[in-house]
């Protein structure tokens, strides 16, 4: 689980990404659309969305292979 109190870095990193997918991908508006009625506040979707997508680019860091030079 992303913590809020974790890790500062990933966190501040997954931000912009988090806000800018909220603003501009009709997918994660509707997704939030979806959770404010369900009694989720809006900081409570975007909680969820950060976790969604650090355990997404964890899954790709596992899964692909690594550079050599």
């Amino acid at each position: 689980r992303l913590s809020r109190g974790g890790d500062r870095q990933l966190n501040r990193a997954l931000h912009p990404l988090i806000l800018h997918h909220r603003h501009h991908d009709p997918a994660t508006r509707d997704s939030i659309a979806r959770r404010v009625p369900d009694g989720k506040s809006s900081r409570d979707a975007t909680r969820i969305l950060k976790r969604y997508l650090a355990r997404h680019l964890y899954r790709v860091m596992q899964t692909s292979t690594p550079l050599t030079t």
